[in-house]
């Protein structure tokens, strides 16, 4: 009897035990259960987060895309006015060019000719001064002769 009051002994704190595991298990099992949900909400919020995040990257990214695009159209643009710019500038230095070409050629005709004239004038003048001394000194002798 002894041995049997022992082992009900046993049975009953091995029941107790059972009890006491029994609801450890179950608030375990609620903590569990709660760790899931709040795990399951906080992925949820990250996921969105995330999805958030993607949409924000991907406008952006378009977003620039498109001023990019924007940009590169412009360049082209401002490049094309300074190509034409450049050219009518080439053309017009080349057309400023042959006029001064031709202003210079015409100074230079105009330079030769006045200093040809010049030097007809001057052939003149002295033709006339050698002529106008001859009938001086010729005048002179004369002059001279009747004095004697």
């Amino acid at each position: 009897e002894k041995q049997r009051a022992e082992l009900e002994l046993q049975v009953d704190a091995l029941s107790d035990d059972k009890i006491r595991l029994s609801r450890e298990l179950e608030e375990l099992s609620a903590m569990a259960a709660e760790l899931r949900v709040d795990f399951a909400r906080q992925l949820q919020e990250k996921e969105a987060d995330l999805n958030s995040w993607v949409h924000d990257f991907q406008v952006e990214r378009q977003n620039a895309r498109e001023e990019q695009a924007h940009l590169e159209s412009e360049l082209a643009h401002v490049q094309t006015e300074l190509d034409q710019v450049k050219d009518e500038s080439v053309r017009a230095l080349k057309a400023k060019d042959e006029e001064l070409s031709a202003v210079q050629v015409d100074h230079t005709k105009q330079l030769t000719a006045t200093r040809e004239s010049f030097e007809r004038q001057l052939e003149e003048l002295r033709e006339e001064s050698a002529r106008t001394l001859q009938a001086q000194s010729e005048e002179l002798t004369k002059t001279a002769s009747e004095l004697q």
